[in-house]
């Protein structure tokens, strides 16, 4: 069944039926199609920026225990050099 439009038509002051044509029923889908691929998109670009995705917090915590571990290995060196070993 198709979908009907009524519009008022003030000279006669009556309804006036429209059935749309396959372009505007075409546009009316298009429209909707991108505003739904839009809304997703947006909402995924949301959401990664507050969560974050599975890659990058692993390479977080990696991060975090490569600087834990310069930090133990540059105060070990700050102590060689304070007892008066060679550095090397």
């Amino acid at each position: 069944m198709r979908k009907v439009y009524y519009i008022y038509n003030p000279k006669t002051r009556t309804y006036d039926r429209i059935y749309p044509t396959v372009r505007q029923r075409a546009i009316s889908i298009l429209r909707r199609l991108f505003v739904g691929m839009g809304l997703g998109a947006g909402s995924f670009i949301i959401l990664l920026f507050i969560f974050g995705s599975p890659s990058e917090k692993e390479l977080r915590i990696e991060n975090a225990r490569l600087l834990a571990q310069y930090n133990v290995l540059s105060h070990r060196l700050d102590g060689r050099k304070l007892a008066g070993y060679p550095a090397a």
